[in-house]
């Protein structure tokens, strides 16, 4: 009888022990689901703020290029500006001089 009620204590113990193991292994299961989840919403954000960054280096560089670019044209209006002045002042002088000498 004894033997009957050991081998019925070492199932019921199994029985347990599967139920605990089952247990564990949903649980093991859920963390891993939520950290794959906490890691995917990690990524994405690391992502969103990589393209945030890159986007706000193009929106400075943009910035930057047009600020030389308007730079740039007004250099070529001034120098046109200049260029001109030099050449009515030169035709001015010629024509004094040319008057002078005459």
């Amino acid at each position: 009888m004894k033997i009957l009620g050991d081998i019925d204590a070492v199932r019921k113990f199994i029985d347990n022990l599967k139920k605990d193991i089952t247990e564990l292994s949903n649980t093991v299961a859920e963390d891993i689901i939520s950290v794959r989840s906490y890691v995917e919403v990690e990524l994405l954000n690391e992502r969103t703020l990589r393209a945030e960054l890159i986007q706000e280096i193009y929106e400075r560089l943009t910035t930057k290029l047009n600020d030389a670019n308007s730079a740039i044209n007004q250099l070529r209006v001034a120098d046109s500006r200049i260029e001109k002045t030099i050449s009515g002042m030169e035709k001015k002088y010629d024509d004094r001089f040319h008057k002078f000498a005459d």
